[in-house]
Parts: C-alpha cells; structure tokens; sequence
C-alpha cells in the first residue's frame, strides 16, 4: 500500500504494472489527483513480455506494438484501489476485475473488467445486486452481502480496508462526509450478514460509530 499526502509526480519510462490486492491512496480529505503519473511509451523488449502483452492485447494493439506505433500495455490486477491522475496517451491500460479507480485516465484505450467501479469523484458506490435483497424476522429488507460502517471524522481508507480484510470483504462505497464506506462480504442470507456485523461491532475498533446493514427502504405512492 502507497499512501500520499501532497501534491506528487512520478514519471515512468519503462513497465508500468500494478499487482493483485494493490493500493495506491490519497490521504484523508485530499484530492485523488494529486498524484500524477506520467508514462512514456516503451517498446523495449523484456523475456518475459510477450505473454503478457499477447493476453491483454487485440490483434490490432499487439500489430501496433509489433511496428513500434503503440507501446507496452499498463496492466492493473485485480481487487486493486488506486487514486490517482494516469497520463498514458500512446498505450492501452487494462484494469483489473473488482477494482477501483478514482481520479483521471487518459490512455490510448481503456479495457475495463468486470466489476470496476470508476469515478473522478472522491466519493463513489458499486451498484447494489437488488437479486441479494433479503428479510429479517422484523420484516427489514436489506441487501444480504452489503455492511454499511460509520466511522470516525478522520479515519482513513486503510482504516476501512483493515476491517474489510477481517471479514474476507472489498470496500465498494466511500462517503467522505461523514466518514462512511460500504463493504461487500460472502454472505447470502440474514443471519451469515448479521453474524459479520456482530463480529465488527464485538472488535472494539474505535474508530467505529456505527456498523449496519445495506437497508432497501419501501416505495409508497
């Protein structure tokens, strides 16, 4: 995890790629484009390019690659949160399933996976799945694999992900005031849910106000 607290420029000339479970994080209550990242196409040839550039490319990307017009494709991983401006006109940036990307970025092309939540906005949500919308005994209906946590003014994004990490979840919503994130978890019924939140409520953390569930209010006409 990278975290950064002011305004920050870093220019690549070589590979640029971003493993799996990455994090690349604007301080609390700071732009997420502070931080510039400036990438210069490279056709430099590495051993071990090829089966990578060949996976992540269509016949016409890896043509341009072959003939020097395009360079070495940026690769993101999967499940990675990253905050930051991407200026990489001349290549294509592929970004990994179930992540998340806030800021700017400009590229050749952009290849989305699935489940990717982008925005230059520093507060964002992944839809809800209305499919996973269930009933307790009390008749509240709520999402059955969302937690929404209150938590502290101040508190940080690594804050939020060390409790997601502690149920098995990913962070899917951010509210910067207050302070609130969404965590997507593994359950599929009510009581696997509430069972995930009592254990939040039961850490202690002080950083926590509040943990619930994602609730679905009624429609009334």
């Amino acid at each position: 995890m990278l975290i950064y607290e002011g305004t920050t420029t870093i220019n690549i000339k070589e590979r640029f790629k971003i493993k799996d479970k990455t994090s690349i994080l604007a301080n609390a209550n700071i732009s997420p484009q502070l931080l510039t990242i400036n990438y210069q196409r490279s056709n430099q040839k590495r051993e071990d390019d090829d089966g990578e550039i060949k996976s992540e490319s269509d016949p016409q990307d890896l043509s341009d690659y072959q003939q020097n017009k395009e360079g070495r494709p940026i690769v993101f991983g999967q499940q990675t949160f990253l905050n930051f401006k991407l200026l990489a006109p001349r290549v294509t940036i592929v970004i990994g399933k179930n992540s998340t990307m806030t800021g700017q970025v400009v590229g050749r092309k952009v290849r989305v996976k699935n489940k990717v939540v982008l925005s230059k906005r520093t507060d964002f949500a992944k839809e809800s799945d209305i499919s996973k919308i269930v009933q307790d005994q009390d008749g509240n209906r709520f999402i059955s694999n969302e937690i929404i946590i209150l938590f502290k003014d101040g508190s940080s994004f690594a804050d939020a992900l060390a409790v997601a990490n502690s149920v098995q979840g990913n962070i899917t919503g951010f509210v910067p005031f207050p302070v609130i994130y969404k965590i997507e978890a593994k359950t599929t019924s009510a009581i696997e849910l509430k069972s995930l939140i009592d254990l939040i409520k039961t850490s202690d953390n002080p950083l926590i106000l509040e943990v619930v569930p994602n609730l679905i209010g009624e429609i009334t006409q």
